[in-house]
C-alpha cells in the first residue's frame, strides 16, 4: 500500500494496518485498545520480551510532541516496558530548547 492510500484510511483502518505491518515484523499478542479512553494508546504487541504500546497516527499534517507524550503516557497506564509513536507524516519537535542552570 502506498502513502496515498494510507492517508486515506480512518484512524482505525490505519490501526489495522499497522497491525498486519507489525505482524509481519515479528511483533505478537497485537491488541487493539479501545476506541475512547484509550489514554494514548491504540495498539499493544509483543517483541522481544518487550510489551509495546502505539500511539497510531493518521494525521492530514505534521504530528506533534503530543502525541509522543501521550504514549509515554499509555506506557504506564497499560503496564508496557516501551512505547512508540507511528505516523503516516513527519514529526514536528522543537530543537534547541533553552534550559536554565
Amino acid at each position: 500500500m502506498d502513502i496515498i492510500a494510507v492517508d486515506k484510511l480512518s484512524g482505525r483502518q490505519f490501526e489495522t494496518f499497522l497491525e498486519k505491518l507489525l505482524l509481519d515484523l515479528g511483533f505478537t499478542n497485537l491488541k487493539q485498545t479501545p476506541l475512547s479512553g484509550d489514554f494514548g494508546g491504540d495498539i499493544l504487541a509483543e517483541k522481544d520480551s518487550e510489551i509495546y504500546v502505539i500511539q497510531a497516527k493518521r494525521n492530514a499534517r505534521t504530528v506533534g510532541v503530543r502525541a509522543v507524550q501521550e504514549a509515554h503516557t499509555a506506557r504506564d497506564y497499560y503496564g508496557a516496558t516501551a512505547s512508540m509513536v507511528i505516523a503516516n507524516r513527519n514529526f514536528f519537535l522543537l530543537h534547541g530548547l533553552h534550559q536554565s542552570g
